[in-house]
């Protein structure tokens, strides 16, 4: 397996993810993400298998910048930050193929994100944390893998995302 941007020719046609919830994943992968890739309003990697001639893509995450809108009556995380805002960089879209899930494939695209952000963006431009809108059945991969609910007052409901978040400044790579 090889994990590389998203290509023209990737085959996505077959991919599955085998639960009703993660429909809207599939038809961006399917219809989205190569326009968006293209025009630079999000950036998908994919995780294919090696020595393909027509590459499948059996899993892929997909990373835009964003921001964390924060009340400054609540205080900051970060003191004496004067904006209304944190900068930080946004899993848009992470999905394992139904076959692959469980193997450690959805683990490793959130290491990548953690790693890209850390080594190549935090490194030249102006982000400290990593987000993700987590659907319910997703809440505890995502706590496993170091991130935070982030406190609303929002009503949640079965089908709602929950903004989830990572200080990268508390992450140390090897």
């Amino acid at each position: 397996m090889i994990l590389r941007k998203l290509e023209p020719g990737d085959i996505v046609t077959r991919f599955r993810l085998g639960h009703e919830d993660f429909k809207l994943l599939k038809k961006f992968l399917k219809k989205d993400a190569k326009k968006y890739h293209a025009e630079n309003l999000t950036k998908t990697w994919v995780l294919v298998e090696e020595n393909q001639s027509h590459p499948v893509v059996l899993g892929y995450i997909s990373l835009i910048c964003s921001h964390i809108d924060i009340d400054p009556s609540n205080g900051h995380a970060v003191p004496g930050y004067e904006y209304k805002a944190y900068p930080c960089v946004k899993i848009a879209r992470l999905a394992i193929h139904q076959d692959h899930q469980k193997k450690g494939y959805g683990i490793a695209l959130v290491e990548f994100s953690i790693s890209i952000t850390k080594e190549v963006i935090m490194d030249n431009i102006g982000c400290r944390f990593l987000v993700v809108d987590s659907k319910p059945k997703a809440i505890d991969f995502y706590k496993s893998r170091g991130f935070t609910l982030f406190e609303t007052t929002e009503e949640k409901t079965e089908t709602t995302s929950s903004l989830m978040f990572m200080d990268l400044t508390k992450i140390h790579l090897p």
